[in-house]
C-alpha cells in the first residue's frame, strides 16, 4: 500500500498566488492549533491568524459572560419580586388598618368595615390586636 493511500490530506490555497496544494491532515491541524507559519510550494508565508485554541477560548469566554449576564438578570428579577411582595404586604396591612392608599388618611368607616366583616383578613395581615390600629380608628 502506498504512503499516499494511508495518509489523509487537506486541500489548501495560497492567499497570495492562489495555488492549490495538499498538506497532511495532521500538519493542517497543527498549524491551525498553534498559528505557526508555513509556506506554500512557491514560498509565500502562510499562517492562521486565529488558532483553534483561541477560538475555543473566545467561545468559552463568551459563554461565561452570557452565564454571568443571565445570573445577574435572575438576581435582579428575584429582588424585584421580593420588593413587589413587600409592597403588596404593606398595602394590605394599610388597607386593613383603614388607611387610604392615595392620601394616607385614616378612614374610620373602612377600618370598622374590615374589622367587623373581614376579621380573617386582619388576622392574615397580623392586625389582630387593637393597639396595632392607628389611634384615629380606635
Amino acid at each position: 500500500m502506498a504512503y499516499f493511500e494511508t495518509v489523509e490530506f487537506v486541500k489548501e490555497e495560497c492567499c497570495n498566488c492562489h495555488m492549490i496544494y495538499m498538506v497532511t491532515k495532521v500538519f493542517h491541524q497543527a498549524m491551525r492549533d498553534t498559528g505557526a507559519r508555513f509556506f506554500c510550494p512557491v514560498g509565500h508565508g502562510q499562517s492562521y491568524t486565529v488558532t483553534t485554541v483561541q477560538r475555543v477560548q473566545e467561545a468559552l469566554d463568551q459563554s461565561r459572560r452570557e452565564e454571568a449576564r443571565l445570573r445577574e438578570r435572575a438576581i435582579g428579577a428575584e429582588k424585584a419580586q421580593q420588593k413587589a411582595e413587600r409592597a403588596l404586604k404593606r398595602h394590605k396591612k394599610r388597607a386593613a388598618a383603614g388607611l387610604c392608599p392615595c392620601c394616607n388618611r385614616t378612614v374610620a368607616q373602612l377600618a370598622a368595615h374590615i374589622k367587623s366583616k373581614h376579621a380573617d383578613f386582619m388576622q392574615l395581615q397580623g392586625l389582630t390586636t387593637r393597639k396595632q390600629l392607628p389611634e384615629k380608628v380606635q
